[in-house]
């Protein structure tokens, strides 16, 4: 390392770099043969990000949405209770630009990159509602997701809805079992449909 970095023809390439080259490689190398890119180093930003998001709390404009790349557009589906897009964005808005710039050939991640940031972080977003196209400014900020649904249905029967397995979401279950319990419920339906995960002794103590 020592003679890359003192021949090497630019002075561009840092230690830090190839230490991350090198882990990087590492990993590729440990990961089964089908998908070398399993084994991923993360940086800071991008563990705090999902370290956060297993905690059940976001810092991002805070939408559901689908992405087509062939013509660079994100379509709304859905805002999330407490986020910065609550009374900003609507379902169905297409998001054409963020911060100035096309959607049009990106990744799904390079897209998800650029609507995410640190709290305070200010995302202008180009979007077309009905036949209107206008910018909206949404400032990030860290809220809440709501990853439990429950209902009481009739014939005694209780809905629990997981949508993701986040930390401290078996004592959520447990209150809400209680109360169902307090009102009679004699059977009960677990809904697991679309659950994306989440931290694994979790879903221990979970079942």
């Amino acid at each position: 390392m020592v003679l890359i970095l003192e021949n090497y023809y630019t002075t561009e390439i840092t230690e830090e770099a190839l230490f991350h080259a090198a882990i990087t490689g590492m990993l590729r190398h440990v990961s089964p043969p089908g998908n070398k890119s399993l084994g991923k180093l993360w940086k800071p930003a991008d563990y705090d990000k999902v370290r956060n998001n297993l905690k059940g709390v976001q810092v991002s404009v805070g939408v559901k949405s689908t992405f087509s790349p062939r013509d660079g557009s994100l379509s709304v589906t859905g805002v999330l209770p407490g986020s910065p897009a609550v009374g900003v964005l609507l379902p169905y808005d297409r998001i054409l630009r963020v911060n100035g710039e096309s959607l049009k050939g990106k990744l799904v991640s390079e897209v998800d990159s650029m609507m995410s940031g640190e709290i305070g972080t200010e995302v202008k977003l180009t979007i077309v509602r009905d036949v209107q196209v206008f910018d909206v400014v949404i400032k990030l900020k860290a809220f809440k997701t709501v990853n439990l649904s429950v209902a009481v249905l009739p014939n005694e029967i209780g809905f629990v809805e997981i949508h993701k397995i986040t930390a401290g979401i078996t004592d959520e279950v447990r209150v809400e079992l209680d109360a169902l319990q307090a009102k009679n419920v004699k059977k009960l339906i677990l809904d697991l449909r679309d659950n994306t995960g989440g931290v694994f002794m979790e879903s221990l103590r979970l079942a």
